[in-house]
């Protein structure tokens, strides 16, 4: 799989790209790493941090546990994850890839955010090795799924569902889901990473129903 060190240091992207005139219905600056949503990104890292280092709301979990927790969002949110699959979106932005450098981007993106939340919160619970790679499996999914939702929405929403301009990503030259396979496949491939998404918490009792409507709400969303 391409990886992302094959693209300029990450931090040397953010600040060439362009700003979005909307996101979620308020105006959204993305040109530079000091503007006001790059101040709130560190803001929410630090917050999770902060979190889980005061026992005020870790109560009686184990602190070796803690330290793999945080662990697991770090890594979630630095090159490996979030950061790596943003400067490879980037990066590539009006260039020529290939199906297995997007679903890098895809899956390190938004996508392993997702999945972070998910599994830690099984380790926060003290679920044994088999859950944990269940869950860490259903979150690769719905995290793929919905990124390919984004894509499918990016071309068929609307401003007034989705909160923020749509068709940005033709826009940019991006290379997407609905690009490489049409409208009709990506909602297939969709629907394909919901199956799986749910294949890996089947054996999960009524408790688990949260995750289940979470996962079909990520694929039929309309924003």
């Amino acid at each position: 799989r391409p990886r992302a060190a094959s693209c300029p240091s990450p931090w040397s992207t953010f600040p060439t790209r362009q700003s979005r005139r909307s996101m979620r219905g308020a105006w959204f600056l993305s040109g530079r790493m000091g503007t006001a949503p790059g101040a709130a990104m560190r803001r929410r890292l630090t917050l999770a941090v902060d979190v889980l280092s005061d026992r005020k709301h870790t109560g009686t979990i184990p602190a070796e546990r803690l330290l793999a927790i945080t662990h697991q969002i770090a890594r979630a949110s630095g090159v490996a994850g979030m950061v790596g699959g943003q400067a490879g979106d980037i990066y590539f932005e009006g260039r020529e890839i290939d199906f297995a450098t997007l679903e890098f981007i895809h899956v390190h993106k938004t996508g392993a955010l997702i999945r972070a939340s998910v599994v830690t919160g099984g380790m926060a619970a003290g679920a044994d090795v088999a859950q944990l790679d269940a869950l860490n499996r259903y979150g690769r999914e719905i995290g793929l799924a919905f990124q390919i939702a984004d894509d499918i929405l990016d071309v068929e929403g609307t401003v007034e569902e989705m909160g923020k301009n749509v068709g940005g990503d033709s826009g940019k030259g991006k290379r997407t889901y609905p690009e490489f396979f049409g409208l009709d496949e990506s909602r297939r491939l969709a629907g394909a990473a919901l199956e799986r998404a749910l294949a890996a918490i089947e054996g999960f009792d009524h408790r688990a129903d949260p995750l289940r409507k979470l996962a079909e709400f990520i694929v039929l969303r309309r924003s």
